[in-house]
């Protein structure tokens, strides 16, 4: 080795790289280690009253970030203090917290690719968000903590020692890094995201790109290969997707009732979906084009399809918040429609269950409604039971527009329930929106318990054929789905749920309690 390497460095210059390469062995078998849990897990719901061995197993098979990360950070940081001594090598361990934290970037990146070409047949994209967003919390945090530490290090050292460090190109740029890193912290808190998702957005992405380049230039011994590599090659994955998988589009109508509800029925080309795709699907929307800057710093917008393969075209159903940097579709104006995303929905029910009940809330119809119908047409079951909770009377009339549903007769297994009785005080459902999706939370409105009402009864409700419309009430799980569970089917009997968290709950209590499947799709991320 070069003597005067050995008299700058030391013998400690080269003690974090094994130490990297642990940290990726760590990503690779934790992926793993994901397509094992949805091998041997099933969806099975675990409540309140549940095992605890149970409910360990359910926070597992869903990814939950408070037993996951933890699983994760104990297996990187279990050999991270070895060998040297913290008082006499301190800057040996600094170092190693600036190396983790590029090395879990590489598997941050892969949680966030859409579709998880690595395990999309496990998971969907939806599956790994919370995990992807606390992970890169837990990035920033190490990062950060690991430029503060240098420099009180240099600070409390001898004198001018902090200015001789700054001065050195390659700490200098460490330095510059910790500003973009620090504005991401401030920038995620809940309040500053959802007053400008755009921004948040835009330094998420300014960040993540500073922190994969100018790293490299920053780390000591090098980490172009493997890291670097590995980093830039799912950065270009990422950016082929957006720009291979889309499709140019405009609105062909939208259908909407501002002066008594803020859902909206959102019509596109057939075209921009392919020929197949699995009901209650998701595709992502933006306002620019692929050849516009903006299609490339600012977000795009998932929604869920409320149609099947078999309709003329695309509806969506949208809630659009009053919120004035919400995204709204207007008439006459392009966008682009990015790729095709399954469902919050396993395959194994999909293709293999035989009673299914379906509630959703406000919005949230729009993932129901197509997995109603494939059941009832496409694949049908011995059992399926479709339920709607809207606060107003006028959000029935919104799926009177959906270019597939004239016809469909839902007399027998359809229920609506009105959560308030509409006043003629033309107020609309106010509804608080999280910018990041379109999957906002339904405000659920206090009634008193109402008598069962029909459609026929002379009220503004739908054209379309409810079996049941109840009045100021909510659901009541064992009364209205007392028909549902048969303890010799339990096995392929599914409750799928779609809307706030607090519905979502619900139905999971419900579902455990009586031992079925469960499977729901949070419109609250």
């Amino acid at each position: 080795m070069d003597p005067e390497l050995v008299k700058r460095h030391g013998n400690t210059h080269y003690a974090n790289v094994a130490y990297g390469y642990y940290v990726l062995f760590v990503t690779v078998f934790y992926l793993l280690f994901l397509w094992v849990l949805r091998m041997i897990l099933k969806p099975r719901a675990a409540g309140i009253n549940s095992s605890r061995k149970r409910k360990l197993a359910q926070q597992l098979y869903l990814v939950k970030p408070a037993i996951h990360l933890p699983i994760l950070l104990m297996a990187v940081l279990l050999p991270f203090y070895r060998h040297y001594s913290l008082s006499e090598h301190p800057t040996v361990y600094m170092k190693r917290l600036g190396r983790l934290s590029y090395v879990l970037l590489t598997l941050n990146l892969i949680l966030n690719l859409r579709p998880s070409w690595i395990l999309r047949h496990t998971y969907t994209y939806t599956d790994l968000i919370p995990l992807h967003k606390w992970l890169s919390r837990c990035i920033v945090l190490i990062a950060v903590v690991h430029g503060i530490l240098f420099l009180a290090y240099w600070a409390l050292g001898t004198s001018n020692l902090l200015g001789t460090k700054l001065r050195n190109p390659y700490n200098l740029i460490g330095f510059l890094l910790f500003f973009p890193l620090f504005l991401l912290i401030v920038c995620s808190v809940a309040p500053m995201r959802r007053y400008s998702y755009n921004a948040f957005y835009l330094i998420h992405n300014m960040a993540t790109f500073s922190f994969i380049f100018l790293t490299a230039f920053h780390a000591r011994p090098g980490i172009s290969f493997p890291y670097l590599v590995l980093n830039t090659g799912l950065l270009i994955w990422h950016g082929f997707a957006k720009f291979h998988y889309a499709r140019h589009t405009d609105v062909l109508q939208k259908n909407t009732d501002y002066h008594n509800t803020n859902l909206v029925n959102i019509q596109l080309p057939r075209m921009v979906l392919p020929d197949q795709f699995e009901p209650a699907c998701h595709i992502r929307v933006s306002p620019y084009t692929r050849l516009h800057p903006l299609y490339w710093l600012f977000p795009s917008h998932p929604f869920t399809v409320a149609s099947l393969p078999s309709d003329t075209a695309v509806d969506l159903i949208v809630a659009e918040s009053r919120h004035p940097k919400s995204f709204k579709f207007e008439m006459g104006a392009p966008y682009t429609v990015i790729n095709k995303y399954d469902p919050a929905i396993p395959r194994l029910c999909l293709e293999s269950a035989k009673r299914v009940a379906i509630v959703c809330g406000g919005s949230g119809v729009s993932f129901g409604l197509p997995l109603y119908r494939y059941f009832k047409e496409i694949r049908p079951v011995e059992y399926v039971q479709f339920i709607w909770l809207v606060k107003d009377v006028y959000q029935l009339k919104m799926i009177d527009e959906l270019a597939s549903i004239n016809s469909f007769d839902g007399s027998k297994d359809c229920h609506a329930f009105i959560t308030r009785i509409a006043e003629n005080d033309n107020t609309a459902l106010e509804a608080e929106q999280d910018l990041e999706f379109e999957l906002e939370s339904m405000t659920q409105g206090m009634g008193e318990d109402g008598a069962l009402v029909n459609s026929s009864d002379d009220q503004p409700v739908s054209n379309f054929k409810f079996a049941s419309i109840n009045f100021g009430r909510r659901i009541d799980w064992a009364t209205d789905l007392s028909q549902f569970v048969e303890p010799a089917s339990i096995d392929n009997t599914w409750l799928l749920t779609c809307g706030p968290s607090s519905l979502i709950e619900s139905g999971r209590q419900y579902a455990a309690d009586n031992g079925i499947y469960f499977a729901s799709e949070v419109y609250a991320l």
